[in-house]
């Protein structure tokens, strides 16, 4: 049977190996932190691309067959009337940054979403996906979106 003694020459080395696996960590930490803002970037975006396109498809349906299209109606009656989430209540300070959601300018036959409070570069990516299909600008941190 082999004897499994430490031998004198090794004292240093599981030292050394413990101080390169410290440094492989670190140095993942830090590379997933350096990672991660950019996918919270984008799933904030994402929710908010998702936002819009549930307040644009509910509103249409709720506008179909009105004489009135898009003009007597407002993000509290799509939410007290169960088109969107009672979680956009009123609109006021309900966006994923704290900022407002609102379809004030909207008119019979245009409606306009907007929301405000956004951070700078989520609302530049935000409106030049929806300037695709529609008439969308991001001004100091707000999103506008129309369509017809």
């Amino acid at each position: 049977m082999k004897n499994f003694k430490p031998m004198t020459k090794q004292k240093g080395y599981i030292s050394a190996e413990w101080a390169i696996i410290g440094v492989l960590a670190l140095g993942l930490l830090a590379y997933n932190i350096s990672k991660s803002e950019p996918l919270a970037a984008n799933g904030k975006e994402q929710k908010y691309n998702d936002a819009f396109t549930t307040i644009i498809s509910q509103a249409r349906i709720k506008a179909e067959g009105r004489t009135d299209g898009f003009a007597t109606f407002d993000i509290e009656d799509l939410s007290d009337e169960g088109y969107i989430s009672e979680d956009f209540g009123d609109g006021s300070g309900t966006n994923f940054d704290g900022g407002d959601w609102s379809m004030a300018t909207s008119t019979v036959d245009q409606l306009i979403v907007s929301s405000s409070g956004l951070q700078d570069d989520i609302c530049a990516r935000v409106a030049e996906k929806w300037a695709v299909h529609t008439t969308a600008t991001c001004t100091s941190g707000t999103v506008t979106v129309s369509v017809r």
